[in-house]
């Protein structure tokens, strides 16, 4: 190290103050491109990020709802998403710590690795190596690793919608928690929300394993499992597949929480259902632009027994 270098224990509690401030919500287009430069200095400082990062997104396995301790006793952070904006540089950052996500490499040898999130109301069109597209959702997560024999994804949370490109040597596998999605070349939808699974099919067709249980999707289908559901398929008119990508988000027949925790997605101060009795009420609608949450909010207090409360932490929907 030359003269004047900082140590590998300073260096680290910067990264951790980087990540804690780009983490924080607050952090803008100056703040991103700061960061870009101090990563830049060295193989070190991305190195020390790297580490810091996978060390939080260990952590990101607990419930959204936790409180983290991260630090002295006496400070208590809770974690957020990086900004998207980051991501790309983020992943060559990953890859030339040399972080492995044996999760999706499974027994072979990854030898390309992303990842990639998204924020608060934000749309991220994607192209993989091999020419697969990708459009991930808002506030999604989602890893990705080529090996020679695979193509894999986690879908950690949120939503994408795939067009892949076939190889049949290559079979394409998404882990979505409580099951596994395979395909070789066709066009579908993946909704997740904690464990429960939502897959729609546009084109072609693709399987749905769970253990030892596998279901096949064509066009046109739509199948939902949990971790206490197996599996549930059903019809769905194409109309209806990945419209989020237009803004519109159509709900039948589903509890008021669904509709709620998709609309966090796009709102900048969280909703929370604070009367129970609201939360397994059953609804059935459209909306054209589900990004405008406060018309999203005043068409819930109209249709429903329900009240808006706003302050300034929250939204809360309680029962009238």
């Amino acid at each position: 190290m030359s003269r004047g270098a900082p140590s590998i224990p300073a260096l680290r509690e910067e990264a951790r103050a980087w990540l804690l401030r780009m983490s924080s919500g607050q952090a803008g287009p100056e703040d991103e491109r700061a960061l870009e430069a101090w990563l830049a200095r060295s193989e070190e400082h991305r190195r020390q990020f790297a580490e810091v990062h996978r060390l939080w997104s260990e952590l990101d396995q607990v419930p959204e709802s936790t409180w983290l301790d991260a630090g002295p006793p006496a400070v208590r952070w809770r974690f957020r998403w990086l900004p998207h904006a980051l991501a790309a540089s983020l992943a060559v950052v990953l890859l030339a710590g040399g972080l492995a996500w044996r999760e999706l490499a499974g027994t072979g040898q990854a030898s390309s690795q992303w990842q990639y999130v998204t924020r608060t109301a934000e749309l991220r069109p994607i192209v993989l190596e091999d020419g697969s597209a990708i459009e991930l959702g808002p506030r999604s997560r989602m890893q990705v690793a080529f090996a020679p024999d695979q193509r894999r994804v986690l879908l950690q949370d949120g939503e994408a919608y795939f067009d892949v490109v076939r190889d049949a040597d290559r079979s394409f596998l998404i882990d979505v928690g409580v099951g596994t999605v395979r395909v070789l070349g066709t066009a579908f939808n993946i909704h997740r929300n904690g464990n429960q699974i939502t897959v729609a099919v546009a084109r072609g067709e693709v399987s749905v394993s769970r253990g030892s249980h596998q279901v096949s999707l064509t066009a046109g289908q739509r199948l939902k499992l949990s971790q206490s559901e197996l599996y549930r398929l059903e019809d769905l008119p194409s109309v209806e597949i990945a419209t989020w990508r237009d803004g519109r988000r159509v709900f039948r027949d589903s509890p008021l929480a669904d509709l709620v925790a998709d609309l966090n997605r796009y709102s900048r101060k969280p909703v929370v259902i604070a009367d129970t009795r609201l939360a397994g009420m059953r609804v059935t609608g459209a909306f054209d632009n589900f990004a405008d949450v406060p018309a999203v909010l005043e068409t819930i207090e109209l249709s429903l027994p329900a009240r808006v409360t706003q302050t300034p932490e929250r939204v809360l929907l309680r029962a009238r």
